[in-house]
Parts: C-alpha cells; structure tokens; sequence
C-alpha cells in the first residue's frame, strides 16, 4: 500500500511542474455602466471597461459585467467575447436589460474569465456603485 501512495504522491509532484504556476497579470482599472435611452419597457446602457493585460502573447477571453441588487446578488449580466493584447486594452459595448432590473442594481462588477491550457482563470473584479 505504501508504494501506492509514493507513485501517487510523485506523480502529484510531477502534475504540478507542468501545470502553469504563475498567471498573466491581468488588471481592470475602470468600469462604467451608464442608461443611454430607458422608456416603461427597456433600458438601453452602454459600459466601458479598460483592462492592462501582462503577458507578451494575445488571449481569448469573456468579459463579464454583474448587475447586483443591495444584497449582493447577481439579478442580471451581460457576457463579451473579447480578445486581449499585451498592454492597456478598452472595450466598449452596449445592452438593453428590463426598467425593473436597472432600478433594482445597486452595483456592478466586471470579471475577465480566460481559458489557457485547459486551465481556468479567474481574474479578480471591479466594482462600481450604481447612480
């Protein structure tokens, strides 16, 4: 039994050396979301998102943008495919969301979730308080 467990504990060792120790450094330094147009049945808003990504090759990932109520809870998002390139990057957008939703957020969040050699990472958000 106790060879069992050596194989295992070195080819955890093993496992570990060719899995990506360090991550790019990826930073979210604003986020607005402001209404563009809002009627009793839409809310039309647009958001801008600047990130500074660290690592010298271009990589695929999915911008997020949280709605969150006064609890904290998430009651709308919006999802961006985005590609980002070495140095400061700027994405922009616009999205319509329920009159009832826009008047329940309180803040929002972006996150940038990358996928990179079969490993997820989570990079972590930024916040803004609703007006």
């Amino acid at each position: 039994m106790t060879t069992i467990k050596r194989l295992f504990f070195f080819a955890s060792i093993i496992f570990l050396f060719m899995v990506p120790l360090t991550f790019a450094e990826i930073n979210i330094s604003n986020l607005q979301v402001k209404a563009v147009v809002s009627n009793q049945y839409i809310v039309q808003y647009s958001w801008d998102v600047d990130a500074t990504f660290g690592e010298a090759k271009p990589e695929r990932c999915v911008l997020r943008i949280s709605f969150l109520d006064d609890t904290g809870f998430e009651i709308y998002s919006k999802f961006r495919e985005i590609s980002l390139s070495p140095g400061s990057n700027h994405f922009q957008g616009q999205g319509v969301c329920k009159p009832e939703v826009w008047r329940r957020t309180k803040e929002y969040k972006a996150h940038i979730l990358c996928e990179k050699r079969k490993t997820r990472r989570v990079i972590p958000p930024i916040s803004q308080t609703a007006s």
